[in-house]
């Protein structure tokens, strides 16, 4: 069973995610149905089925729970994924989602050091995937992981 959260620390998070956005950003606090986790979940006003979720566990020293929802295109491919930093775009985290042919998703922590495509984050950097929490359907992605230090 995993820990209770704290709506009030998920809020801060909320707040500071907000100016990346830059546009009417929707918060609500909903129990996913799959791992019956409280996520705050953020839906920018134009994300046509973008959502990303929070949970941050009581006592955790930068550990997150995050829920990436994307769309797919019509061909069941596509990604979808969440840059955990502040300030510029360059020398952040940024945790990426997407399916292979079969279905599987695959979730990594890559580092924005260019604005190129990102790199593999050093090895001891992980995350690790939920699996009740982790699926595709005919239109979305969804992928639910826990990423332990990575709010530092």
């Amino acid at each position: 069973m995993l820990p209770v959260f704290k709506l009030t620390t998920a809020t801060t998070l909320l707040a500071l995610t907000v100016p990346a956005f830059q546009q009417e950003v929707k918060g609500v606090l909903e129990v996913d149905a799959a791992t019956g986790i409280a996520f705050l979940h953020v839906h920018p006003s134009s994300s046509a089925g973008f959502r990303i979720g929070f949970a941050l566990p009581v006592g955790s020293a930068g550990d997150v729970i995050l829920q990436i929802t994307t769309p797919l295109n019509g061909d069941g491919s596509g990604w979808g994924g969440v840059a955990l930093t502040s300030g510029g775009m360059r020398g952040g985290l940024l945790v990426a989602s997407w399916p292979d042919a079969a279905g599987n998703v695959t979730t990594l922590p890559l580092l924005t050091d260019r604005y190129a495509s990102p790199i593999p984050v050093h090895p001891d950097v992980s995350v690790a995937q939920i699996q009740t929490g982790t699926y595709t359907n005919a239109t979305h992605l969804t992928s639910t992981f826990f990423c332990p230090s990575c709010l530092h």
